[in-house]
């Protein structure tokens, strides 16, 4: 898999509802760790690579991505039947749900014909599902407009962490000071 599909494909998980910066993150760590061997392909397969059956643009990936595993000496896992070449996920693991479909709410909602037409292109453009774009777009929507912290409760949480103004060392050192002083200089007035 190459980082650019991981980040890509992570995000569209059903039931995660990652970002790309968290997808980005979480790539981060698979490279670090040491349990699971994670091999990151090199991509350096150029256009001039590209397979013969690649004539339209939406097939430049697929082919680029064909080229690359064959030059790892790896295979293209894939869903779609019309990359030559390229292992097909068997139909009862798509059925099972390893295909990022889920048992999700189903609604229906009415959409201007013209917007409903951007997303359908939308959706093949980034050879998603339609149901894929809508949910990714939903998610961002709500990220977006979800309310700030309470400022109440951000201020404990700072305190929580760094202490009540004025708990530092100089600070308690200052207030000694004063306190003798004035009791001081009670003492003097007697």
């Amino acid at each position: 898999m190459t980082e650019l599909a991981f980040v890509r494909i992570v995000p569209q998980l059903p039931g995660l509802g990652a970002s790309v910066e968290q997808a980005k993150e979480l790539l981060r760590r698979l490279k670090r760790q040491r349990r699971v061997r994670v091999r990151i392909l090199a991509d350096a397969v150029g256009a001039d690579h590209l397979p013969a059956w690649v004539k339209t643009v939406r097939r430049t990936t697929d082919g680029h991505l064909l080229e690359l595993a064959k030059r790892h000496s790896t295979a293209l896992a894939t869903l779609d039947d019309k990359i030559p070449g390229a292992f097909l996920v068997p139909d009862r693991l798509q059925r099972t749900g390893m295909t990022g479909y889920t048992h999700a709410v189903k609604t229906a909602i009415s959409l201007p014909d013209e917007l409903s037409a951007a997303i359908d292109a939308c959706a093949r453009d980034l050879k998603m599902t339609r149901s894929g774009l809508l949910a990714q777009a939903a998610r961002e929507f709500v990220a977006r407009r979800r309310r700030g912290p309470d400022p109440t409760e951000a201020w404990n949480r700072v305190i929580e962490n760094a202490g009540q103004p004025g708990d530092d060392p100089a600070a308690r050192a200052f207030r000694r000071r004063t306190k003798a002083v004035v009791r001081a200089s009670g003492r003097s007035r007697r």
